[in-house]
């Protein structure tokens, strides 16, 4: 089970699609700060920002913003990475290898609670935030920087 944008609950069976995306680069000149990009677009639905503070050839030379997944995957059981990898392997992949090494793919974050749990470890913590153990959206555009 998974979620839609919209939070609703949405059930998948072997009749689900299956989805293929294609890259698609177009480049602009640029000569600002990345955090101006993303002013931009944080109004926008489940948006995130992966910024890197280095200027290099290397790697962390790319920031990274997307916002409105296609998809969205939450979830309260310890399992979920089983859950999750059966959503992800349903998207083909565009293996075309180009000059940015993330044009779209899944986003989101595994809970500090999620390890506790892996590890049969238990918490007195309060949970006054009611966030979900894992959660991840799958972005099919990406804007790299």
């Amino acid at each position: 089970m998974s979620t839609d944008k919209n939070g609703s609950r949405k059930e998948y069976d072997e009749r689900d699609f299956f989805v293929s995306t294609t890259t698609i680069l177009r480049t602009y000149d640029f000569f600002g700060e990345s955090i101006e990009i993303f002013n931009l677009f944080k109004g926008e639905p489940l948006v995130f920002f992966l910024d890197s503070s280095l200027d290099s050839s290397g790697r962390g030379r790319f920031s990274f913003i997307g916002f409105d997944p296609i998809e969205v995957f939450s979830s309260d059981k310890k399992d979920c990475l089983d859950s999750l990898a059966e959503r992800f392997y349903r998207y083909e992949r565009d293996q075309t290898k180009g000059p940015v090494p993330f044009s779209s793919g899944i986003v989101g974050y595994l809970s500090y609670d999620l390890g506790l749990q892996w590890e049969d470890i238990s918490s007195s913590a309060k949970n006054d935030f009611s966030l979900p153990l894992c959660f991840f959206g799958f972005y099919d555009t990406v804007i790299a920087i």
